[in-house]
């Protein structure tokens, strides 16, 4: 769900900037939604398999136990919200290049980076991260 709401962001650029000052912003905006797709795929991928074999997960209390693997699920996630997290800096400071070229007095490009930037104060908490 979280990769959604990044390429809806994403779309929200491609279609607010004129890309004339910065006409590189254009690639990097599409960069930047082939790497949050992939980085969905993958982590999704790795939830779904995380187990050899996959129906080892939900049979491992099961008498007798089955015999699997799986991975280390708590180093997954941390791995995987540190790559969010980057994801979510470098998305927060994609558009700034455009914003300051504005023409536009200096203390109303402070409030419009500002507004564009005020998105870095969520920080996504999904209710299936808590601590025990």
């Amino acid at each position: 769900m979280l990769m959604f709401t990044k390429l809806s962001i994403l779309n929200f650029y491609l279609r607010f900037f004129p890309f004339t000052v910065f006409p590189g912003l254009r690639t990097a905006i599409y960069a930047t939604i082939g790497v949050t797709v992939a980085s969905g795929i993958a982590f999704t991928g790795t939830m779904v398999f995380q187990c050899t074999p996959i129906h080892f997960m939900w049979s491992l209390f099961d008498d007798p136990a089955p015999t699997g693997t799986c991975i280390d699920i708590n180093l997954c996630g941390w791995i995987h919200g540190a790559f969010n997290l980057a994801l979510d800096i470098w998305m927060l400071a994609l558009p700034l290049p455009e914003l300051l070229k504005l023409s536009l007095p200096m203390r109303k490009k402070v409030v419009v980076c500002l507004m564009f930037t005020v998105g870095g104060l969520y920080v996504p908490f999904p209710f299936w991260c808590h601590s025990a």
